[in-house]
């Protein structure tokens, strides 16, 4: 029996290992359980494309990105976009949320993006920054 317990964990522990992804969800909270975004050139000249997801443990009053900030490639702060829900960076009442959003930008230029992930329910909540790969705005 102690035999079999012991191998079962260390099969576990090995999968961790090598199957165990580095991105934001490894960081989830008791509230956002996971969160991840990917920036990619748009398709318009001067665009950047974010595409984004969030999960809560439970229905949420208020989750996604509430605050994008947009740096060059070198570090330099460019500006902050306010998430909301009417600009589709947040979901309200909702236990996941998955969305694109246009950034627009200097064409040819190199950016990437700090995101704050948010979910909050009626009592408390929890925040998490994120921050993108970089990606060249569209010429």
């Amino acid at each position: 029996m102690k035999r079999s317990i012991a191998l079962v964990c260390s099969l576990i522990l090995m999968m961790s290992l090598f199957c165990g992804s580095a991105k934001a969800a490894t960081y989830a909270s008791d509230y956002l359980d996971a969160y991840d975004a990917s920036l990619s050139t748009g398709s318009r000249s001067g665009q950047l494309s974010l595409s984004f997801c969030a999960y809560a443990s439970d229905s949420m009053t208020s989750l996604g990105i509430s605050s994008i900030a947009v740096y060059t490639a070198g570090g330099s702060y460019v500006k902050t976009i306010s998430g909301s829900t009417s600009n589709g960076l947040l979901a309200a009442y909702s236990s996941g949320h998955r969305g694109a959003y246009s950034i627009s930008v200097t064409p040819g230029q190199e950016y990437y993006l700090r995101l704050t992930f948010v979910a909050r329910d009626s009592y408390s909540g929890d925040s998490k920054s994120y921050t993108t790969n970089t990606a060249i705005a569209a010429r």
